[in-house]
């Protein structure tokens, strides 16, 4: 998710892969999440790096209300990412992912 509140953006993404069952504990699950506190760009392009971890997060604004989301493979386990178009609606300063 992406709010802005003020003059940052609070940008937050968790994400799972479910796969199929083994032979120990059952479902397989893959996770990744990332976290981060910006100020809003003043650039169409931005990026966030996870201090912690390899994952980086890489952001295009394709209009006012439409943001492209890309990783660099390093923010979770297998099958796991967030590459993905997010869109806002003009009164809301929530984005929510699309869903195709």
């Amino acid at each position: 998710s992406i709010q802005q509140k003020e003059s940052q953006l609070i940008i937050k993404g968790v994400a799972r892969w479910y796969g199929g069952e083994n032979e120990h504990d059952g479902r397989i699950v893959h996770e990744g999440e990332f976290e981060s506190i910006i100020s809003i760009p003043k650039k169409e392009q931005f990026f966030i790096d996870q201090d912690d971890s390899e994952c980086r997060v890489d952001f295009k604004l394709i209009s006012q209300n439409r943001l492209l989301a890309v990783d660099n493979g390093n923010c979770g386990g297998m099958n796991v990412n967030f590459n993905d178009f997010y869109s806002k609606k003009n009164k809301e300063k929530k984005w929510k992912k699309e869903f195709w």
